[in-house]
């Protein structure tokens, strides 16, 4: 149950802190907890909000993260150059969209803008 506090404690810190909500660290919470046995009345005890907030794990940055160039299309590629969805029949508006460019693979013919090299397969 004092597992279950503390979750709950940790998340609504975290949720205070988001939301802008001002909390007191030395604000006592109260915990419930249920004893185990016959017995059926609950027991009532005081935890200080420091004494949960010490094993709080921190982030640590280890690296700054590096930039990698996109891998260029391969040389037999159908290259895609919009992100407009056509459907067929297609209308030629300068542009190879992804539909084109799958009817180009298929028939091995240019559709609008598409450049079909020979015998290409990929887009």
């Amino acid at each position: 149950m004092l597992k279950k506090l503390a979750h709950a404690l940790i998340l609504g810190l975290l949720m205070s802190i988001l939301m802008g909500c001002n909390l007191p660290v030395d604000m006592p919470l109260t915990a419930t907890d249920q004893p185990v046995g016959p017995t059926t009345s609950p027991t009532t005890s005081v935890v200080p909000a420091t004494a949960l907030l010490t094993d709080v794990p921190t982030l640590q940055v280890t690296s700054t993260p590096t930039l990698t160039a996109t891998p260029a299309a391969p040389a037999d590629a159908v290259v895609v150059d919009t992100l407009d969805q056509e459907v067929y029949p297609f209308i030629a508006d300068g542009n190879c969209s992804l539909g084109e460019a799958i009817q180009t693979i298929v028939t091995q013919q240019v559709e609008d803008k598409c450049v079909l090299p020979a015998g290409s397969s990929t887009i």
